[in-house]
């Protein structure tokens, strides 16, 4: 859980446009992490967990293509998941809501139509994910 923290305190806390596209990178990376052990694991939620990992590359993608990413990135590995726990579900469907809810807000803020159309689009991610691990979808 450790991990899920840190990643919505630094999307939190993010003060700039650069500094919040490398947390929501971050956070990402974070979520298809945690998502890909339990995926490895099979059972009833494969398919659910597999769409989930779907939307939280293709976010994260969206986050790489805004022009005010930082060329370094956080390095993979420095915050290693350990998630768990069906639990840790709550907590990843949470940092969802954050990011989506930041990138929205650094999409309504951005003058520059690149930053605007990777954050709009990585937002729209981050709500779907959010439906997806919440599990409150239509």
């Amino acid at each position: 859980m450790i991990c899920i923290t840190t990643a919505t305190r630094r999307l939190a806390s993010a003060a700039s446009l650069p500094v919040l596209l490398d947390a929501a990178y971050g956070a990402f990376e974070e979520i298809l992490s945690a998502i890909c052990g339990y995926e490895d694991s099979g059972g009833e939620f494969f398919a659910a967990l597999a769409f989930a990992a779907a939307t939280a590359a293709d976010g994260r993608d969206a986050v790489a293509f805004a022009p005010s990413l930082p060329a370094r990135l956080t390095a993979p590995g420095e915050s290693a998941c350990c998630c768990h726990s069906p639990a840790d579900f709550t907590g990843l469907a949470a940092l969802s809501a954050t990011l989506a809810t930041r990138l929205a807000q650094a999409a309504g803020a951005s003058d520059n139509a690149g930053d605007r159309a990777a954050c709009q689009d990585a937002a729209r991610l981050a709500r779907q994910l959010h439906v997806l691990l919440a599990g409150n979808g239509p």
